[in-house]
This record gives structure tokens, sequence and C-alpha cells, in this order.
């Protein structure tokens, strides 16, 4: 697979629009994702691809300006200058405009790393001729999903520190079981773009920080009324990171559980996802507890 052309009709229309959105045959559903997983791979494996030759082609700018000014002053001739500089630099900008292309049909690790492996271990529980309601949005960070910026006091050589957030609600899933009862997870992604000037020796240095907190959520709605066993569930919680809620809807109490994982990166958003097998443990939990 190495054109968006290759994709299946919906795989393509996810990918174009950047959203999937409706109910769903387990099957079906699974067969999507893996292919959205498989898009993703591909498209990951052309992210560092390009970063390779974005970092070359800077180097060779560099020796370009250095070998190609000595060359043209020894041949008199400033076509040797341009060609030997000119060359990365317009290999450079061509990568550029890949990344933000590629960056356009990219796939969020919590498909392949959260959604998809969690659904495939729980299809066996969904109940049989039921549908799945998922929705999820594929576009990452944004502009539009900034909260807005915040200017901060300088700090140390940091002379300017500006703050941007952005809320990414990612994924919503229900699923019917067997049993009657609904399973349902939520993922909430909120990134902090920290950007900071400071004064260097000789000139301005501009650096770029950003940190990613995941709120997922797990509830289990039992199809009758049952008594939670709360102090064991509020046990069970991993101190810091997680928090148990029991609220009544209709007559039925719903528990869940809420984990937050924080990650941080460099330069760009960080692309880390919760791990489906620490997210599946949750809904584990929930449903001993429950019975």
């Amino acid at each position: 697979m190495k054109s968006i052309e290759e994709l299946t009709p919906a795989a393509r229309e996810a990918v174009r629009t950047q959203r999937l959105d409706g109910h769903w045959e387990p099957k079906k559903l699974l067969r999507l994702l893996d292919e959205l997983q498989r898009w993703d791979t591909v498209v990951e494996a052309q992210k560092t691809s390009a970063a390779k030759v974005q970092k070359y082609s800077a180097i060779g700018i560099f020796a370009g300006i250095f070998g190609g000014g000595i060359l043209s002053a020894i041949a008199e001739s400033f076509a040797l200058f341009a060609l030997f500089a000119g060359t990365p630099t317009a290999i450079l900008l061509l990568t550029l405009w890949r990344k933000k292309r590629l960056r356009s049909v990219d796939i969020p690790d919590e498909v392949r790393v959260t959604i998809e492996p969690l659904l495939r271990k729980l299809r066996a529980d969904i109940a049989e001729g039921q549908r799945v309601r998922l929705r999820l949005d594929l576009s990452g960070v944004t502009g539009a999903k900034a909260k807005g910026k915040q200017q901060m006091p300088p700090s140390g050589r940091a002379f300017k520190i500006e703050q941007t957030l952005y809320d990414d609600p990612i994924c919503d899933l229900r699923l019917p079981l067997a049993d009657g009862a609904e399973a349902a997870l939520r993922i909430d992604n909120t990134y902090l773009k920290i950007e900071r000037a400071q004064r260097g020796r000789s000139k301005t240095k501009h650096k770029t920080k950003w940190k990613k907190q995941s709120s997922v959520t797990a509830s289990w709605s039992p199809a009758a009324p049952v008594v939670w066993k709360t102090s064991a569930l509020e046990a069970s919680a991993v101190r810091g990171v997680e928090r148990v809620q029991v609220r009544e809807k209709e007559g039925i109490q719903i528990a869940s559980i809420q984990h937050i994982y924080k990650f941080k990166a460099a330069d760009s958003a960080p692309d880390a996802a919760p791990p489906a097998k620490e997210v599946l443990g949750m809904f584990m939990r929930l449903r001993l507890l429950g019975m």
C-alpha cells in the first residue's frame, strides 16, 4: 500500500475527512480499523524517511554554500554556487511540503495502539447482531482546536514564553455486550505547546516543547441494577492517575474508571497513546466488581 487510492472507499473517506462516525457491525469495523492501522504504518515510514531527507538536505545547504562559494570563486561562475546551494535548498523545501501533506493524512496512534486491539479483544463479548457505536476524530492537533494563547512571565534566559492549549476529544466508543450490559470508552486528549525564545551568545534561540495528557474513561453499564463494590473499586485504582466514579442513570448505577496518561515531546506533538492492555484491564476490573 503506497497510495491513498489503494484504500477501500470507507477507509479513503475516513482519511480524507479525518473522521469516522457511525454504527458498525463489529467484523466490518475491525476490517476498517485494520486498514487504517496499516495506512498509519505506511505514513509513519514516509514521515521517518522525510525527516532523514530534511536532516541531510539541511547539511547539504551549508556544505553547498561553503563548497559552492569556493568553486564559483575559482571558476568565476555564479552558476556553480546556485547549483551547489540551490539543489539541497529545493530538496528541503519539497520535503517540508511533503511532511505537511503527510500530516494531513496521518492517523492518530490511538487507532493502532489503543482502539483496534481493544475492540479485537472484546469482539467475542459483543452481542450477536448488535452494532458498535464509534465516533473518531482523526484530525489530531489543529489550529481550530486551540483554546487560546497565554503569555507567561520570563524565566531564566527565556525572555518570551508562550503557551497554547489544545483540546482533542478523539474517541467515543460504545459496545453492546452479550449479557445486556454496555461498555463505553472515551478518550480526550489535551495538548500544551510551550514556545520559548531565549538569548544565546550571538543570536536568539527558539525552542518548542509539547505535553500531552490523555484522559481515558472506561464505563460499565450493567443490564440490571447491581450494587457496586465501591470500596474494592476505589482500592483497585492506581493512586495519583486513576479516579473512580459511580453515578445513576434511569435506575441503573454506572461505574467508570478514569486514567490519566502523560506524554512529552520536543518540536512536535507527542504521538504516544494509551496501551490497549491497560485499558482492557480497566474494563475487566469494572466487570468483576460489578457482578
